[in-house]
């Protein structure tokens, strides 16, 4: 074999390999069901006053879950990421501050939410399919759609 054909078959067996490897980190790590992925809240209900936010949105993904405030007008969002647990029809999630020190949901946000504590947010799953995302806990309920 000749240097020539070495070098090409070399450069086909890297492109190939980081081909391979670079499909494997953007797939979902464990099997989270029709959780995983990006959901927008449609409609809410919090202490008897409904609203439908176009703004708010979460993320889940293996164990992680992000929850991002969008804001249209300066083309920006603000992230928030924790862990959560999803067990038959409960959803437990805990979210960390960015920056390893501050705050991790700002008490307006959580006040708008009605999730009083960041840090163990317990809601019961009313429904859950690939399209339609539903939380609930007591008289409250957020409902979510695909994005």
């Amino acid at each position: 074999m000749r240097y020539s054909d070495m070098r090409k078959y070399s450069v086909f067996f890297l492109v190939v390999v980081n081909s391979l490897l670079l499909f494997c980190s953007c797939t979902n790590d464990g099997d989270i069901g029709d959780l995983y992925g990006r959901w927008q809240l449609t409609d809410m209900q919090v202490s008897d006053s409904t609203s439908q936010p176009d703004d708010l949105f979460l993320s889940f993904q293996s164990s992680v879950v992000f929850f991002s405030v969008s804001q249209y007008e300066l083309h920006n969002a603000t992230d928030y990421r924790g862990g959560f647990q999803h067990r038959g029809d409960s959803l437990i999630m805990k979210f960390v501050p960015l920056d390893g020190i501050g705050d991790n949901l700002s008490a307006e946000l959580r006040n708008r939410l009605g999730w009083t504590d960041r840090n163990n947010v317990r809601l019961h799953i009313d429904q859950l399919n690939k399209s339609r995302l539903r939380l609930s806990r007591g008289n409250d309920y957020w409902s979510f759609r695909a994005f």
